[in-house]
């Protein structure tokens, strides 16, 4: 609810009932997605304010403004920790990946250490315009859809 996605899509323009970000993580690629449920009349407009947050994620950030991203990420990090699979989940997919296995306090110890400079240069190697793609269910013009998604950084 303090994402900038959240912030300006459902509060400000009220375009969307639910709006998040989310990531999903291999060994060699990944991919980062947003996620927004959203009345099909709605969709295009949707869609375009959407990759204005995208673009304005390539920015540079504030300080204050990582912090408390990092605030908000290490605590949904440790609410998720007091599920069982979750904690096994994290070590399943450390295994799996190859990766050392590291304690939850690690992760979040490394996560608190990034710093601005790393944080803007990940968003602007993530999110590139030309991987940029939509996918809708529902009756959405495609078409319409497509076009709306000009990303200028």
């Amino acid at each position: 609810m303090s994402s900038r996605l959240f912030a300006r899509l459902r509060e400000e323009l009220a375009l969307c009932y639910d709006i998040h970000s989310y990531t999903a993580t291999l060994h060699d690629c990944g991919m980062f997605g947003v996620y927004a449920g959203v009345d099909p009349e709605r969709a295009v407009e949707a869609a375009r304010e959407i990759a204005k947050e995208l673009a304005r994620a390539c920015a540079p950030v504030g300080a204050d403004e990582l912090e408390r991203a990092k605030a908000v990420s290490r605590s949904r990090t440790q609410l998720r920790l007091e599920d069982t699979r979750s904690v096994s989940a994290l070590y399943g997919s450390q295994a799996i990946l190859g990766l050392p296995l590291k304690t939850p306090e690690e992760t979040l110890a490394r996560s608190a250490a990034v710093p601005i400079e790393e944080a803007e240069r990940v968003a602007v190697r993530v999110i590139r315009g030309s991987a940029l793609h939509v996918a809708a269910v529902g009756p959405v013009d495609a078409a319409a859809l497509e076009a709306a998604v000009v990303f200028e950084p």
